[in-house]
């Protein structure tokens, strides 16, 4: 439990700053928890040079770190994949896992889940937070912005077209 807590404080202290990119940070944060947590984790990164300003990459990585430590607490998986690709001001962070995913449509308690945290962080950088995961097939958790998602789910703030 002390090896848990020193990690949770090393993990608060590590943030994004100017000279350091949610891309590097990121790295790092998938890498250790590739190691603690016995997982072949992986990060793709599609475009290392753009970035988004320092706040939304804080709020970025506290999600990542959640939903990274969900996949501990809860998913038994063998892989997480995680991609980041900003382009513009556009953005999307997924993080996928292989492990025994759930019944979304149950409603899960989105507290158990860290979810109601990660959706209010998404919200305060303007992103949306999408769950994804069916039992026996993994869970994908997508944080998306400025972007059209892939499903049909449009935001009131978003402007349509492009």
């Amino acid at each position: 439990a002390r090896d848990e807590l020193r990690e949770t404080l090393r993990q608060l202290r590590s943030g994004v700053t100017e000279e350091q990119s949610f891309a590097v940070v990121a790295r790092d944060v998938v890498n250790r928890f590739g190691e603690r947590a016995d997982v072949d984790a992986r990060l793709r990164v599609t475009h290392p040079e753009q970035r988004l300003p320092v706040p939304v990459e804080n709020e970025l990585l506290r999600i990542l770190q959640e939903a990274l430590n969900n996949v501990a607490k809860h998913a038994r998986a063998d892989q997480v994949d995680v991609l980041w690709d900003v382009d513009g001001g556009r953005f999307e962070l997924a993080v996928t896992d292989d492990g025994r995913g759930f019944e979304t449509a149950r409603g899960v308690r989105d507290s158990a889940y860290g979810l109601v945290g990660m959706r209010e962080r998404a919200d305060v950088i303007g992103a949306q937070l999408m769950l994804d995961s069916r039992p026996g097939a993994g869970t994908t958790v997508r944080v998306v912005a400025g972007i059209a998602p892939r499903r049909s789910i449009t935001h009131p703030s978003m402007p349509m077209g492009r």
